[in-house]
């Protein structure tokens, strides 16, 4: 069977062959959900130097990890080509593979043609200043290091982070800061690094790095001074003489506590709108707010892909994950805008299911399931949040950054108020749970810092309507009753109906048997 070439490659079902080298290979992972597995990623070249991405769903990862490996060739038939993804591909060709079961790989031990071991995409350091922040493709860097920090502890979301800072000069005597995060800031030899710097250049390639930010991702590769082409070259372009690395200073940020995080950069309404988002985006700040209203006008749930929580869109009547291209995985999530006040000003909080299941005290998938179909109301569950007065921890909305309305994203919520929580009888006689708050003001922050995750979990708020529920199950149990009396009431009457045959046979049998005796 004639190959194809990765340049011929159409959307839709292939089931001739490509020959292609496995130059990257990584296993996409979620880190802010304890590094869950999204899928298993491949960059693939061929003969010609083109590249494409390769993907493997989650569920066939097994099947596939122990056969591809990285720079080895392969043959691959009976795959799907589809549209790639929209944010953090790794090669810049638009179209993607998508590895499945039914995909025929067979590994070669050589081939008649030549293929690349390694492909870069190198940009420049003074285009990656210039060019508008992007991470549609993570970028390949190189670059002599001319300055490197030591391991640092960050406050991230829900968990305590790692970093390391390194710093690289380029041929123009450009330079960048990378963050290296976790293993690849742990995988560096501060001292040999150092001390090699003393006598030559000690070069490294960073691969699949974010433009926003320059930090790591999963995909990220690191070669450090490796016998690579590419980087006989570089070093061939220097014309300085080698500088000894130096030891950038440490901007570690000590570990808050509870009641620290929730003074921290404390602002009012007004402050907030002040600030310019590009100089404080990946900031956090905090402010005491009362709920007022809900817009409405983009609803108050999305679609959201199942492992990545990220939004799906339609394509050939299938929902796709743009971000790690999943198809048919969706759940309803939060995205409510809430409209907040305080004596300054008014702003819009959009908040998300990983604040809102806790704030409201119901996932959007069950609250989904109680109201009616297509209904465009705002559930009473929502509404009920007008008028709670909280400290909301918040950053600039990415998505709103140079519009000309500017909102923030909440990324967790302190109660301010204290109440305790009560339980009312409503006219019908059915017991409903009022909403709770905790009051952690009268607590010292001594008592604060012992008490464990889960405890500040059970304690706070909790929305859930008993009503709603108790009607619902309700519901439920009155049909299986019903249904059990009616299948009783029916095998009653086939005994009936049984025992009247058998009772006129016999009769049929006994008349017949007077008749010939």
């Amino acid at each position: 069977m004639e190959t194809l070439l990765i340049s011929n490659l159409r959307k839709g079902l292939v089931e001739r062959k490509i020959v292609v080298r496995a130059f990257r290979v990584w296993e996409a992972t979620n880190p802010s959900k304890n590094n869950e597995l999204i899928s298993m990623e491949c960059a693939l070249v061929d003969v010609e130097g083109d590249t494409i991405q390769a993907t493997i769903r989650k569920f066939d990862v097994p099947r596939f990890k122990s056969i591809i490996r990285e720079n080895e060739l392969y043959s691959l038939s009976r795959f799907i080509v589809v549209e790639a993804t929209k944010k953090y591909r790794a090669v810049p060709n638009k179209k993607m593979i998508e590895i499945q079961k039914s995909t025929i790989v067979e590994c070669l031990r050589s081939c008649e043609f030549e293929i690349p071991l390694h492909v870069f995409n190198f940009q420049k350091f003074s285009m990656i200043k210039d060019q508008l922040p992007n991470d549609e493709l993570l970028i390949d860097v190189i670059g002599y290091i001319v300055g490197i920090g030591p391991m640092e502890e960050v406050n991230l979301k829900n968990r305590i982070g790692h970093k390391r800072n390194m710093e690289l000069q380029d041929s123009e005597n450009e330079k960048i800061t990378l963050t290296l995060w976790e293993e690849y800031g742990y995988g560096i030899n501060m001292d040999d690094i150092i001390d090699k710097s003393r006598t030559e250049f000690v070069v490294a390639i960073f691969c699949g790095m974010t433009k926003k930010v320059m930090c790591t991702t999963s995909a990220t590769k690191c070669y450090i001074d490796e016998d690579f082409p590419e980087v006989t070259k570089f070093k061939s372009s220097l014309k300085e003489l080698p500088q000894c690395v130096v030891e950038l200073a440490s901007k570690e940020v000590p570990v808050m506590t509870l009641a620290q995080q929730k003074s921290a950069n404390r602002c009012t309404i007004d402050e907030l709108l002040s600030l310019d988002p590009n100089e404080h985006q990946g900031q956090r700040f905090t402010c005491n707010a009362k709920v007022v209203n809900i817009d409405n006008i983009k609803g108050w749930w999305y679609t959201a892909c199942k492992t990545c929580g990220m939004g799906m869109k339609k394509y050939d009547s299938k929902l796709w994950c743009t971000n790690c291209w999943n198809s048919n995985k969706s759940v309803a999530m939060y995205k409510i805008n809430f409209i907040v006040q305080d004596d300054t000003n008014m702003a819009n909080f959009i908040m998300f299911s990983n604040v809102a299941d806790e704030f409201i005290g119901i996932s959007a998938r069950d609250l989904i399931s109680y109201l009616e179909p297509e209904t465009e109301e705002i559930p009473a569950l929502l509404t009920e949040c007008i008028g709670r007065e909280e400290i909301f921890q918040v950053g600039f909305d990415r998505r709103a950054v140079g519009g000309l309305r500017r909102s923030f994203v909440v990324s967790k919520i302190f109660p301010s108020v204290a109440t305790f929580p009560k339980i009312s009888t409503s006219e019908s006689g059915q017991s409903s749970k009022q909403l709770s708050y905790l009051d952690f003001e009268s607590q010292t922050s001594e008592e604060v810092n012992t008490r464990d995750e889960t405890e500040l979990k059970e304690e706070s708020y909790i929305n859930v309507d008993i009503n709603r529920s108790s009607s619902a199950a309700g519901v439920q149990k009155e049909k299986k009753q019903k249904t059990k009396y009616f299948y009783h009431i029916e095998n009653n009457y086939v005994c009936v109906y049984i025992y009247i045959y058998i009772y006129i046979y016999y009769l049929i049998f006994i008349h017949i048997y007077i008749c010939f005796s």
